[in-house]
C-alpha cells in the first residue's frame, strides 16, 4: 500500500512555495540560510523559537544582522502575515517591530 498525501495539506504545501519563491530575493538579503524557508515547519520554528535548521541553535539574535537585512526579514516577515498566514510573536524581531505587528495583525 503506497503512501497518499490528504490534498489539503498538499495544497498548503504548494500554498508555500509559492509564498516562499516570491520572497526569496528579499531573504537572501538577510544573509540568514535559506533553509529557513524551505518548509513552513521551518519557518515557523525560525520566527518562534529563533531555530535556525543550518545551525541547530535557538539563539538567533536580530541585533546581529545589518540594518539593510534587518529591513528585508521585517519585510518578508510582514508579507507572511499579509499573506493571511497565522500570526504568531516573530521573536526574531525587535520589540518594538514585535509590538508593531501584533498591533496590525494578532
Amino acid at each position: 500500500m503506497g503512501y497518499r498525501s490528504h490534498p489539503e495539506r498538499q495544497r498548503a504545501a504548494a500554498d508555500w512555495q509559492r509564498f516562499a519563491a516570491g520572497q526569496t530575493r528579499y531573504f537572501e538579503q538577510t544573509g540568514l540560510p535559506l533553509d529557513v524557508l524551505a518548509t513552513i515547519e521551518s519557518w515557523d520554528n525560525f520566527l518562534s523559537l529563533a531555530y535556525l535548521p543550518e545551525q541547530g541553535a535557538t539563539h538567533f539574535d536580530p541585533a546581529s544582522l545589518s540594518d539593510t537585512a534587518y529591513a528585508s526579514l521585517l519585510k518578508v516577515i510582514s508579507a507572511y502575515f499579509a499573506a493571511g498566514y497565522e500570526y504568531c510573536e516573530p521573536v526574531v524581531l525587535k520589540p518594538a517591530d514585535r509590538y508593531r505587528l501584533q498591533q496590525r495583525f494578532g
